[in-house]
């Protein structure tokens, strides 16, 4: 049994079993959003970033479209009152939707694909060489009113490519009003998501490659550049979380497994690492592991997305227990928090 990604955006479940068969809509204007006022400096609330656009063509900078949007998305994940959405969670809004993200993403498109991962901002940006010098540009969109809440430029040469990262994240943590609390990711190390070193680039290159793969749907390349990732540096936590990602999407929840341990050896309080690592256990029908997995991330502070997340797991596991009442439960406090029109849900998580 392969892990479906139609739990993320339509939440769609046809289940029986749990008495007479109930339909549900949930609306967007059943639970308002609460208003912000503009003279807020600090933006509260959730963010996601999407893949940079490589405006230049050059073929030595496409690892960039990926790996930026990927090292902020970490940095962004140390900033405590922001609640990041992973990449797998936008790869799966992606795919429901049937949206690309190749070319140009303009503000609508990135208002909508914003909308479907339930954030209330998104990072775009794009990259561009002038004088043998490479510029990135990037801004940070408020969803709701395509407002731009803060934008940043770096310029460097190609071999500063870290170096001009960590200066687009803390200039955008900065403008958007928060303080980091984490290091970040170009200079973090030993139990942190990436280290530092001199292969650090190469190895945030073949994880990018490793995206890229997952988006087109080639499993086994993903693999191995995960794989190569990982062999240039043992404590590269998201790289091993994306090798699971890559083996369950492939049905191979062993070797998933084996990559889970060793990230949440290194992130322990990932809430992707622990999401991935719930998803595992309940494939290989170890349900109270899952439970536990599953609580652990509703406990915690995260993305909308990812509590909601949590919930459908948490009501599969109790499902398949058969606590029906336990995972009606669940299934109604799912639809609560849904309030992005998401759809309709028929039935319950039981059966």
């Amino acid at each position: 049994m392969k892990i479906s990604a139609k739990f993320f955006v339509a939440f769609t479940m046809i289940l029986t079993g749990c008495g007479a068969a109930k339909s549900y809509t949930v609306s967007k204007a059943a639970s308002p959003q609460p208003e912000r006022r503009a003279e807020e400096k600090k933006v509260a609330g959730s963010l996601g970033v999407l893949p940079f656009e490589n405006t230049t063509k050059k073929p030595e900078l496409e690892w960039w479209e990926q790996g930026l949007a990927d090292m902020l998305t970490t940095d962004f994940a140390g900033v405590e009152g922001l609640q990041v959405v992973e990449r797998r969670q936008l790869h799966k809004v992606l795919e429901e939707a049937k949206l690309s993200l190749s070319g140009l993403i303009d503000e609508t498109t990135a208002k909508k694909v914003g909308k479907l991962m339930g954030v209330d901002m998104v990072v775009t940006g794009s990259i561009a060489v002038a004088g043998g010098q490479v510029r990135v540009d990037a801004r940070v969109l408020h969803v709701e009113t395509g407002k731009v809440l803060a934008a940043s430029s770096s310029v460097g040469v190609e071999s500063e490519m870290l170096t001009m990262e960590r200066a687009l994240a803390e200039a955008l943590t900065r403008r958007m009003g928060y303080a980091r609390t984490a290091p970040p990711m170009a200079t973090q190390t030993g139990s942190a998501a990436v280290p530092s070193g001199t292969a650090m680039e190469e190895a945030i290159e073949h994880h990018a490659a490793g995206l890229k793969h997952m988006e087109a749907g080639e499993t086994d390349q993903a693999i191995e550049a995960f794989k190569q990732a990982v062999q240039l540096h043992s404590t590269y936590a998201k790289a091993y979380a994306n090798l699971a990602w890559a083996y369950q999407t492939k049905g191979t929840y062993e070797a998933a497994g084996v990559a889970l341990e060793k990230a949440l050896a290194i992130t322990p309080h990932s809430v992707e690492v622990q999401l991935l690592t719930g998803w595992n256990h309940h494939a290989l029908g170890q349900y109270d592991r899952t439970i536990e997995m599953a609580k652990k991330v509703l406990g915690v502070q995260a993305a909308r997305a990812s509590h909601q997340e949590a919930r459908l797991l948490l009501g599969m596991a109790w499902r398949d227990k058969g606590e029906h009442g336990l995972a009606r439960k669940e299934l109604e406090a799912l639809m609560a928090t849904d309030t992005l029109n998401h759809g309709n849900y028929s039935g319950l998580p039981c059966q």
